[in-house]
C-alpha cells in the first residue's frame, strides 16, 4: 500500500513492514542521483548492486529499475527507475535516464 500525503512524498507500507519506501517527485539521492540522471551516472556513484546476481547493466536491461544499496546504510537500497522509452536498437544503456529514485527501507523486500 502506499500514500501520497499533501507535500508530495509517497510512504509505502504494509502490514508485515511496517514503512517500506519513500519517493517525492524529484527526490535526489545525497549523492545527487535522480530524474535526469544517466544510467552512466548510477553506474559511476553507485557501482555495486545491491543484489550481486544481476550487474546494474542487466537489471536496466531486464527491469528498468537498478536496486543499489544505500552507502553507509547495508539494510536500505535505492530502486532508481529509468526511462527506457527511447533505447531502441543498438543504443547504449548508459544514455537511459532517471525517471524516479525510490529509498527502501527494507533492503530485503523488493516490493
Amino acid at each position: 500500500m502506499a500514500d501520497t500525503g499533501t507535500d508530495g512524498i509517497t510512504v509505502g507500507w504494509s502490514g508485515e513492514l511496517g514503512v517500506h519506501s519513500l519517493t517525492a517527485e524529484n527526490a535526489r539521492t545525497p549523492e545527487g542521483i535522480g530524474p535526469g540522471s544517466t544510467h552512466a551516472d548510477v553506474r559511476r556513484v553507485h557501482p555495486e548492486p545491491s543484489d550481486p546476481d544481476d550487474t546494474p547493466d542487466e537489471q536496466l536491461a531486464l527491469l528498468g529499475t537498478v536496486w543499489t544499496a544505500v552507502p553507509g546504510h547495508p539494510d536500505n537500497m535505492y530502486a532508481i527507475t529509468f526511462d527506457t522509452s527511447r533505447l531502441t536498437g543498438r543504443r547504449r544503456l548508459g544514455s537511459a535516464t532517471v525517471q524516479v529514485v525510490v529509498l527502501k527501507l527494507t533492503a530485503d523486500e523488493r516490493c
